[in-house]
Formats: C-alpha cells, structure tokens, sequence
C-alpha cells in the first residue's frame, strides 16, 4: 500500500493543487479581480506545472520525459493570446493553454476514483496522452516564446509561409499534406526572404558553412528589384517567368538559374545544419492552413 501511495504522490498533490486553484479562481472572479499578474495565483499554478513535470519525468514513456518545462511558457502563451500575432504562433499558443487545461481535467478525473490509478503511471492511457500533448506544446513554447526574436521571426515567417499559399494553390495544397517538396521549397523561401529583406535573423538554425553561401548571395542580388525576386520565387517553385518580365528585371536566364541553384544550395546548408531545431521552426511556421 506504501509503494502505491509513493508511485502516486505526484498525482495527489496535483489534484490537491487543481482544487485550491479553482477555488482561487471562483473566489477572485466573484471579487471582481483580476487574476493577470497575481502573485498567489501564479504561484500555485508553477507548483502545479512542476507537478506536470514530475508526473512526465515518470511516466511518458512515448516522449521524452521532460521535466524542465516552467510556468513561465504559460504566461508567454497567454501574453500572445492577448496580442495581435500570426496564426501560426497563436496556435501554438493555444495548445500550451489548451494543454494546461487538459492535464487540470485529468486531475479531476481522478479526483472523482483515485483508487483506479494504476500506481505504474504509464499505464494510465488518459495520463499519458495528456502528458504527450503537455511535452509537445511546452516544448515548442519554450524555444519560441522564452526569445522575443525567435518570437517575432516564427510570427513573420509564418505570415510569408501564408502569403505564399494564397499566391499558390498548389503549394498550399502540398504544405497541408506535408509533401516531400515543401521541405525543400520552404528553407528556399526562407534564404530569398532574408535576401529581399536583408534581414539575417533566419541563420540562428545554421552553422558558418552558410556564413560564405549568403555572402556570396547578398553580393549577388543586391541589385534586385522586386520584380526580381518574383522571377526568382517562380523559378524556386519551378513555374516559368515570362522573357519580358526577365527583361524588365535585368535578369538573364543564365542569371536566374545560377542564383535558384544557389539559394538551393544554402537552403540544404540550412535545413541540415542544426535539423531538430529547424524542423521544429518548419513545422511551427507551416501551422497556418
């Protein structure tokens, strides 16, 4: 009886703790109050998430087990939901907070017949798909909520990854099933989108093997209009440009060849050099559809 009640210690302190928040919450609701930047209130819902924590580190077995994920990804979360951002970064957003909620429901749950835990807790079915969606969400949260400037570059790449499914249906199409093309197109995109925008912020996934790559690449279109880039994001998408419209973008076909092999080049430098970081901005951005 001991060694169940010890398995399970984790699980008794997160009810008790999801029952005096609720009673917080009614309480101050009834008042009038506020609950944003109230300290007692923030201070039982960290105990609680490092409950979280504790119950992942044990029993997700399907995930990672992490136990290193705060409060503070909560509260970043429910800033953004207050704030005018993309869809993208709203989303993820709201998986934290709908994350938050689900594991709160669990508690209740249990509350109700606490003696059918099973004391190996990874044998709670229930527990443990909360636990996935809670390391999923909180994991991403924490990479990009915790940093304004990966913040603001997932909210601005996500918006560029909409615009670029609005002016092509097709590639809308591939990116809602994941199609193996858009894991080349979209680092594609990204390179030509800090070459138009001469914005650099995107090279925090890449090692210096790109440092020379995007050098040679800013020499190299710094002369581009527009119209330009158009051409070239025609040509990464492999759809034809029109004679004239290379004319009156000073593009030469041999030019436009070179630079889509190029940016080509540097995207599979960037995608490849620091890939589970990549992979995890790639699928965040794409969240838009």
């Amino acid at each position: 009886m001991f060694i169940e009640r010890d398995a399970k210690r984790y699980i008794y302190r997160g009810i008790e703790l999801d029952q005096e928040l609720k009673s917080y919450e009614i309480l101050e609701r009834i008042k009038g109050n506020t609950l944003i930047n109230n300290a007692a209130y923030e201070t039982i819902r960290k105990e609680l998430v490092e409950i979280f924590c504790k119950i992942n580190s044990v029993a997700n077995y399907e995930g990672k087990g992490r136990d290193d994920l705060g409060v503070e990804i909560l509260l970043a979360a429910e800033s953004v939901l207050r704030e005018d951002r993309s869809v993208a970064v709203k989303r993820l957003a709201l998986r934290i907070r709908e994350s938050f909620s689900r594991f709160r429901g669990t508690f209740r749950k249990y509350e109700q017949c606490v003696e059918l835990i099973d004391p190996q807790l990874r044998n709670n079915r229930d527990l443990v798909q909360s636990l996935l969606s809670f390391e999923d969400s909180w994991t991403k949260g924490k990479f990009f909520f915790l940093n304004p400037n990966i913040t603001n570059l997932l909210m601005e790449f996500s918006h560029e990854v909409e615009l670029l499914g609005m002016r092509y249906a097709d590639v809308k199409e591939k990116m809602e099933s994941m199609d193996a093309d858009v894991f080349l197109t979209i680092p594609c995109m990204a390179i030509l989108n800090s070459l138009k925008l001469k914005d650099e912020r995107i090279y925090i996934f890449c090692d210096k093997p790109l440092d020379r790559l995007f050098e040679e690449l800013k020499e190299k279109t710094k002369t581009i209009s527009d119209k330009g880039y158009s051409i070239i994001e025609r040509g990464l998408l492999e759809k034809e440009s029109d004679e004239r419209g290379m004319k009156e973008a000073n593009l030469t076909k041999e030019q436009l060849d070179e630079l889509i092999n190029e940016i080509k080049r540097a995207a599979m430098v960037l995608q490849r050099s620091k890939p589970a970081d990549w992979n995890l901005f790639i699928e965040t951005a794409m969240d838009v559809f």
